[in-house]
């Protein structure tokens, strides 16, 4: 038995030299940072693991548009701009739209959510979710996000009238988590429940994000996961209870549903991207187990992004008061000429061009996504004269794309301004964000109404400053989403 182990292990070792050889070979050409033997630039990015999002920038100012990075075993090629992005995303999609599959999220959900699954369970997943991503969706969302935005609104008004410093971060990661909830399921949670120290869903969802961005060593050496399983008990501890309390919230979805239905007529009826899911799984399309993975994709990746980005919003006004005031001046006199006590996204997008102006900018420095979500060379292919791999992890440089003077003027300094110019260091179009290709963000239109909605609810009501002499921390921390640092505001009601 112990010879059929050893003669296992040699074999996949071997397999392994040999694939990885090949992906070598081949893409030798392309620049690069050098590595240790085995480990390749490993260790190099764990010394900058908070500020990985930098090292990445130094290394495009270094090597170009395209360089290589060999991540323990993981042969890595990293595109920068959107010029090469367009042209391996969209010029070649088929080549480059699989999503790179961690051997750890098997054991998670089998490759069966929205985010890590690939051909055709994932196209038909997100013509579901899609079809739910309309400009009439949408718009039909708005009332709900004025009505989160309000009970945003109304908390804030004790800390205007208490008159100290408070954590404003955690108040805007709850806003973004209740529109996902109720989005899905038609539920939201009290902001009370943010310090409470209970397991519910919203201590949960926070501890979930917490663990699953954490490094492991089959993420760089997947051979190790024929013998290995490198998550924390705690992890799927955790995991076990989020998907509990989803399964929870879907029951009671169906239930309220089914109480809908016994006293209405067909017309009058509204569906959701929760009933068509269902459906789904009537239709054996996909399992109860993979809903629930779906759900928590859904809710994960709505959440951190949207309240990051918020946070960050929060942070370059409070950094550039004379941009609050300007922006705040440009929402109050577009709402008072009609008379309007809430802002509506729909309604309000083209009249107060300096909101979307502030929002762009917000979105150029500081992408939620820094790095995208890794994806898969499926053949060998050229881009720019360089000749990928088959098999190779691709990364959207995001970040760098937003950042270096190579695409901007003045990069790192907050000026909306700059969306209005056309030149060839101030173009909109140059901004990803959402990732580029046919695997982008799918609740990008969401995320946009949320974003602005939020803004300029609370700067029509509120004037945000620093308590401090020391201007507010926007760097940024590497992690699934660029996350910002905790921060204490002052508040005071406008007039």
């Amino acid at each position: 038995m112990n010879y059929l182990l050893l003669i296992l292990v040699v074999s996949i070792f071997f397999l392994f030299i040999k694939n990885g050889n090949r992906k070598k070979i081949i893409n030798s050409k392309i620049p690069g940072p050098k590595g240790l033997p085995i480990v390749g630039n490993l260790i190099e990015l764990a010394r900058t693991k908070k500020n990985l999002h930098l090292k990445y920038l130094e290394w495009f100012e270094n090597y170009g548009p395209i360089f290589k990075v060999s991540i323990g075993s993981l042969e890595t090629v990293v595109l920068t701009g959107y010029p090469v992005l367009r042209e391996a995303f969209v010029d070649n999609s088929e080549i480059f739209t699989s999503r790179y599959q961690r051997e750890n999220a098997r054991s998670v959900n089998g490759y069966k959510g929205l985010i890590n699954s690939n051909g055709e369970y994932h196209k038909n997943l997100k013509s579901v979710v899609l079809s739910e991503m309309t400009s009439t969706r949408i718009k039909k969302m708005e009332s709900h996000i004025n009505q989160e935005s309000k009970r945003l609104c109304e908390l804030l008004d004790q800390h205007a009238k208490d008159g100290t410093p408070f954590k404003m971060n955690k108040y805007l990661n709850l806003f973004s988590i209740n529109i996902i909830l109720r989005f899905l399921f038609g539920v939201n949670f009290p902001y009370t429940e943010l310090d409470d120290g209970s397991t519910s869903i919203i201590q949960v969802i926070q501890k979930f994000l917490q663990h699953v961005s954490k490094p492991s060593p089959t993420s760089y050496f997947p051979f190790l996961s024929t013998f290995i399983n490198d998550r924390s008990k705690e992890f799927y501890d955790i995991h076990k209870l989020l998907s509990k309390h989803i399964n929870t919230l879907i029951e009671k979805y169906k239930d309220s549903k089914q109480q809908q239905m016994d006293g209405a007529t067909e017309t009058n009826i509204t569906t959701t991207i929760l009933d068509k899911l269902l459906i789904e799984v009537e239709n054996n399309r996909i399992t109860q187990s993979a809903l629930i993975s779906i759900c928590i994709d859904v809710l994960i990746a709505g959440t951190d992004t949207v309240g990051q980005t918020l946070s960050f919003a929060i942070v370059a006004l409070v950094n550039n008061p004379e941009i609050q005031e300007k922006l705040s001046k440009n929402i109050i006199d577009a709402m008072e000429s009609v008379n309007d006590d809430h802002y509506s996204f729909s309604k309000y997008r083209s009249s107060i061009p300096y909101l979307s102006l502030t929002v762009k900018e917000v979105f150029r420095m500081y992408p939620a996504g820094i790095l995208g979500l890794p994806h898969m060379t499926t053949e060998d292919c050229q881009i720019q004269g360089y000749t990928i791999a088959k098999g190779t992890q691709i990364i959207q440089n995001i970040y760098s794309t937003h950042r270096s003077e190579s695409f901007w003027s003045n990069p790192n300094h907050f000026i909306p301004e700059r969306h209005t110019q056309k030149d060839n260091n101030n173009d909109t179009s140059k901004c990803v964000h959402f990732a580029v290709g046919s695997r982008n963000c799918l609740g990008m239109s969401l995320a946009e109404t949320e974003v602005h909605t939020a803004i300029a609810e609370l700067l029509s009501r509120f004037k945000f400053t620093n308590p401090s002499t020391t201007p507010l921390n926007d760097d940024g921390i590497f992690s699934i989403a660029l996350t910002c640092h905790d921060f204490f505001v002052k508040i005071q009601r406008r007039n």
